[in-house]
């Protein structure tokens, strides 16, 4: 029986070699590829990169589009894709953190990072943390340290706190805890308690008990997100409303997926397309198929128009192909 019941690599395995004899890879075989890695589970995509591995000494990685394609959008997500989703995060953390040496950017990309700390339950973060250090070992691999090392004053902080490994599990609310948290929380967002507390319920509690102080704030006082905008400024601002703005119609959609739809439509809102935002969140988001469909919904409701068609009109060759696989599936690849 192989690794994953009902998966048998050896096809896939033997496609992706055809697609990649070549010193380039014309539209044909980039579609190839993106039928053959596209439906697959990043179980299904661990038992594939296993086999090919042992059958021909080479990763996935090494036969397939990567990030040193700095204009290939296309490469970046087919990249992504290949790596799965934890050691794509782990690749985009040390992105975010060293952007001047590996992507020639101009400084740290607190935006990327907001996306892979803030708003995410704590297993999710551990489990990053665990393979962060995998990655680059004990000296190298501390991931708080190295936000540390990068990142300073507030920033920091509340990065240093949404990583902090005894950050608690989600488990059942409790109604007694949420009022003395959306207290204080009031009580803060009128300047009336240092804004550790403000970073203490919003970063540092778990993410279900988070999203539900912010909730019941709101239906007692008025949008959290407005208090945040006329109080703070900077990335502390920006980190805030991350997590603020994820409980959204959390109820409807589920956390985040409102907010996350909403960062999808002003990434192609406007003079030009952020194709960087635009790959990197329909790979991740791609993962969870459920969650895709959601955020479609939203998509629709905040846009007016169907995500794939607003994609179809903002993109071009096989970068829009691998997008529309990704959010519509692959009978929509041609269409």
């Amino acid at each position: 029986m192989g690794k994953v019941p009902g998966y048998d690599p050896r096809g896939d395995a033997q496609a992706i070699t055809n697609a990649t004899k070549g010193r380039s890879l014309d539209k044909k075989e980039k579609e190839m590829i993106i039928r053959t890695i596209v439906p697959l589970s990043a179980l299904q995509l661990d038992a594939l990169a296993e086999h090919y591995l042992a059958l021909t000494k080479k990763t996935l990685l090494d036969v397939l589009p990567n990030l040193g394609m700095l204009n290939d959008y296309f490469g970046m997500g087919i990249h992504g894709l290949a790596a799965g989703p934890l050691a794509w995060d782990v690749e985009l953390v040390g992105k975010a953190l060293a952007p001047r040496r590996v992507l020639g950017g101009l400084g740290t990309d607190e935006g990327l990072l907001n996306e892979l700390f803030l708003g995410r339950p704590s297993f999710e973060i551990r489990l990053l943390s665990d393979a962060y250090r995998l990655k680059h070992g004990e000296i190298k691999g501390n991931l708080i340290k190295a936000v540390k090392d990068d990142l300073s004053l507030d920033t920091a902080h509340m990065f240093e706190l949404s990583l902090d490994p005894s950050r608690p599990d989600d488990s059942p609310l409790n109604r007694e805890d949420i009022d003395k948290d959306v207290d204080a929380l009031y009580h803060a967002s009128r300047g009336r308690v240092g804004k550790e507390k403000l970073y203490e319920i919003l970063v540092k509690r778990s993410n279900s008990h988070a999203i539900e102080v912010i909730t019941v704030y709101e239906s007692k006082h008025g949008r959290l997100s407005d208090v945040i905008k006329r109080q703070y400024s900077g990335h502390m601002r920006d980190g805030l409303l991350y997590i603020v703005n994820g409980a959204d119609h959390h109820v409807q959609y589920g956390p985040g997926v409102w907010r996350d739809a909403q960062l999808l439509y002003e990434a192609m809102e406007g003079r030009g397309t952020d194709d960087k935002q635009l790959v990197t969140r329909l790979v991740r988001a791609h993962w969870n198929a459920h969650r895709m469909v959601k955020i479609k919904e939203a998509y629709r409701l905040i846009a007016k128009e169907d995500l794939g068609k607003r994609i179809r009109s903002e993109t071009s060759g096989s970068y829009k192909t691998l997008l529309v696989a990704l959010v519509d599936g692959l009978d929509a690849m041609n269409m």
